[in-house]
């Protein structure tokens, strides 16, 4: 299987397209991230690994990312593991939601 990418974080008053023009654009660069290429679900263990081909953070390329799964709801929620950014341990969560 492929994917496509997919955003960790929208804006969404940028995309009901009222956000404010004004406001400098390299913002947008600052809350996104994004990759793509080919992945393995483990359905048994609830996780997926990803390998990617091109992603947003340069040094990201070529890389595996295992993210964990969960379905509940009508959500898919992927987590990463534990990740150290800006000198704090957190968790990056992203949501799906089936659209009926």
């Amino acid at each position: 299987m492929k994917d496509t990418g997919y955003p960790l974080r929208l804006d969404p008053a940028h995309a009901a397209g009222t956000r404010d023009e004004a406001a400098p654009s390299s913002a947008a660069f600052d809350t996104y991230t994004g990759y793509c290429g080919p992945y393995v679900v483990n359905e048994a263990e609830h996780y997926v690994v990803h390998t990617l081909e091109e992603a947003a953070y340069p040094n990201w390329s070529g890389s595996l990312q295992k993210r964990f799964l969960e379905l509940k709801d009508g959500n898919m929620t992927m987590k990463t593991p534990l990740i150290l950014i800006d000198g704090n341990q957190t968790v990056g969560v992203l949501v799906w939601e089936k659209v009926h």
